[in-house]
């Protein structure tokens, strides 16, 4: 919970433009030094090495969370271009950038989202698929799911 606080407290702060800093993937790449550290502060008081430890983790987050958007918006950028030289419909492009508020899909979530006919989803998400862009993942007749898959292995990646 801890973890969490802080990064909106940072996010509130003006510090981050969104609160997209994942301090538990530090704390448990170095586990060890984690306890170890927090140890000192109650036993010892070492606050100066904690506070190093923790900064440190904030930047090397801070980094992989840039490089991370970085590569999110390279990719858009290139499934754009790929889309517009297909001369694809609005449809198709709107579907596109709801991937990136959220890589998995669905017929009637595509439908409700972008207030468009079940047959006008159906051919978008069959085009994305086509293309390249999208897969369907759940290996059912009905109620069907579909990911994006480079996107979600970026933000799995970061």
């Amino acid at each position: 919970m801890g973890r969490l606080l802080i990064t909106f407290y940072l996010y509130e702060r003006g510090y981050l433009e969104y609160p997209i800093l994942y301090l538990s993937d530090f704390f448990e790449r170095y586990r060890n030094e984690y306890y170890d550290l927090l140890l000192g502060v109650s036993q010892q008081d070492s606050w100066e090495e904690w506070l190093r430890y923790f900064i440190g983790g904030v930047a090397e987050q801070s980094k992989a969370a840039e490089e991370t958007g970085h590569r999110i918006l390279a990719l858009e950028k290139r499934y754009r271009q790929q889309l517009q030289k297909e001369a694809v419909s609005a449809p198709v492009l709107q579907l596109m950038d709801m991937l990136f508020l959220n890589p998995f899909v669905s017929l009637p979530g595509v439908s409700d989202y972008l207030k468009i006919t079940w047959p006008t989803a159906k051919a978008s998400v069959e085009r994305l698929v086509k293309l390249g862009i999208l897969r369907e993942v759940s290996g059912r007749k009905r109620g069907r799911i579909y990911c994006a898959e480079e996107l979600l292995d970026i933000v799995a990646e970061g």
